[in-house]
């Protein structure tokens, strides 16, 4: 008996010399890998299943190891890149711009649209037959996503410059872009505010165009204060080389990504940090 439970003792404590080694060798395994944000314009479900592509590229394409981590509110995810807690993120204008300011966040590649424009627009629709001018959006349900630009910052925007006031619609609130588009596809709410390239992905739903805002910058790949040169030029690298809108065999690659990331990438212009101060300025001023 006593042999027996002296056994089953030395068996034990060798399992666990054993799992030791395993454990610490995953750990820092996971250290060395190369950690993206996506901004949770989505919901988890669609981010994961978007940007996941993206991920496998990276990892089939460069001799890194990537890993695509989600965040569940815009705070979190500018927390993370400014902790380094993930080496790139994927951002909005408006968030770059807080990442930008509170930890000196890099703007490294620029999303191109499906005009090949490094710009974007925020559109007003509605699914109602009912709704044929933006006039008529007076006394409404009207779709808010508050962390947004193009669904909370531009629509009150081009709301006032109709002449109508935050007072005269009924604000109901949604935490993604889809969400809202949801809640227009099932007459939830009477119109919103959405980036463009959600609306043509939808609009086949009776989805319509009310009014189109100015153009903005794009969103953006950007780098954390401690991110390695070698991690920015391998992703750089990695994705500047695909011409998805001039190559087959590249737009075959992109074509299972997300609308904003499929059109390809360019380093920011020129003007793109100035684009960004200015949006910050009407950020401040419609969530005051």
């Amino acid at each position: 008996m006593v042999r027996r439970t002296l056994l089953c003792a030395l068996l034990a404590a060798a399992a666990v010399l054993l799992l030791c080694p395993l454990s610490f060798s995953e750990e820092r395994a996971d250290t060395t890998s190369v950690h993206i944000g996506i901004v949770p314009f989505y919901t988890p479900e669609s981010i994961w299943r978007s940007y996941s592509p993206l991920v496998r590229y990276l990892n089939e394409t460069t001799a890194l190891q990537w890993k695509l981590k989600l965040f569940n509110s815009h705070n979190a995810i500018i927390n993370g890149i400014c902790s380094g807690e993930i080496d790139i993120a994927f951002l909005g204008p408006v968030p770059f711009g807080r990442a930008s300011t509170q930890c000196g966040a890099r703007p490294l590649l620029v999303a191109i649209g499906k005009n090949g424009k490094p710009y974007y627009h925020s559109v007003i629709v509605t699914a109602r037959t009912s709704i044929e001018t933006i006039g008529d959006v007076r006394g409404k349900r009207f779709a808010l996503y508050k962390h947004s630009t193009a669904s909370y910052v531009l629509p009150l925007k081009m709301l006032e410059d109709e002449g109508i006031a935050l007072e005269e619609i009924t604000p109901v609130y949604y935490t993604s872009q889809d969400r809202i588009v949801d809640a227009l596809i099932r007459h939830e709410a009477d119109a919103a505010g959405v980036k463009e390239s959600l609306y043509e992905k939808f609009k086949k739903l009776n989805l319509r165009k009310l009014k189109i805002s100015e153009p903005l910058p794009n969103f953006v790949f950007c780098t954390a204060p401690n991110t390695g040169p070698e991690i920015a030029e391998a992703f750089s690298t990695a994705l500047l080389r695909l011409k998805p809108r001039s190559r087959k065999a590249d737009k075959k690659i992109t074509g299972e990504w997300d609308e904003e990331i499929r059109y390809g990438f360019m380093k920011p212009p020129a003007t793109f940090l100035r684009d960004i101060a200015r949006i910050q300025e009407l950020d401040n001023r419609y969530r005051q």
